[in-house]
């Protein structure tokens, strides 16, 4: 849509409202499936005002369920279209940054969890670009061993809105396999810090970042974080330094040189 003028603006509205009303009435299918991509294609294409009156009709939802949907069906229209409107909801970053996250069904059971551990190559449908992933075993990883559905969001949405983190330094916590950290680097983030507890996803975070343009992987590193580290250093069970050399009591301080903080 072009929206130059007053009445073009009213008559994106009038769309907007009009889709979302549709929207309300059908049951799951293919038809259904069409109003979301123009609902979709609609977020995409407006302006800013329309944008949010669309939002405030409550757009946002059906979108990301059927993201949600998209991810888990492989349905690779609906992913991208979705994808791209949630970013663009996501755009005004000057007050408030108000990205949606959902884990998805599916990211860390049946195929996903029964397969080897091995290398995704997950397309990003705006920069038209390729993140390549390094998973880990359930034994060195546990939780972090898969590339969790929140963080393929959370991606998308950064690499359909890349001014959320260029030119600036990104830190990640709980980064399982540190997708959402890599597109940040692909976004243009001046440093980015991917922090992890698990020994086994920060070796597989490490193999990521090295699978980056050279300038990218240049301004991205690796770094071990244990929530329960915090705990224990306010609570005086350990020091800083017991901490950093490995000499705290959960299991995941049982790791290798290459792991400790550096």
């Amino acid at each position: 849509l072009d929206v130059d003028g007053d009445e073009v603006e009213d008559q994106a509205h009038d769309a907007m409202r009009h889709v979302i009303e549709r929207l309300e009435t059908l049951k799951p299918g293919d038809e259904r499936r069409e109003c979301l991509l123009v609902l979709a294609r609609l977020i995409t294409r407006s302006s800013r005002s329309a944008v949010s009156y669309g939002e405030s009709l409550g757009a946002r939802a059906p979108l990301t369920r059927a993201l949600n949907w998209g991810m888990i069906n492989s349905d690779e229209e609906l992913m991208d279209a979705c994808g791209a409107a949630l970013g663009r909801c996501a755009e005004p970053v000057v007050k408030t940054v108000a990205v949606e996250l959902k884990s998805v069904p599916g990211s860390q059971v049946g195929q996903a969890a029964a397969r080897n551990q091995g290398v995704l190559e997950i397309a990003l449908p705006v920069s038209l670009s390729t993140i390549r992933v390094h998973e880990s075993s359930w034994d060195d990883a546990g939780l972090a061993w898969r590339v969790w559905g929140a963080s393929q969001i959370l991606g998308r949405a950064i690499d359909a809105a890349p001014e959320l983190t260029r030119g600036k330094t990104c830190l990640e916590i709980g980064s399982g396999c540190g997708f959402t950290a890599l597109v940040a680097a692909r976004a243009g983030a001046t440093r980015v810090v991917i922090s992890e507890g698990a020994p086994g996803a920060l070796r597989a975070i490490r193999h990521s970042i090295a699978d980056l343009l050279p300038e990218e992987s240049s301004r991205t590193s690796a770094a071990f974080l244990d929530f329960r580290d915090d705990e224990d250093i306010l609570n005086g069970v350990v020091s800083l330094d017991e901490a950093r050399t490995g000499e705290a009591r959960h299991w995941v301080h049982n790791r290798k040189a290459d792991a400790k903080l550096e």
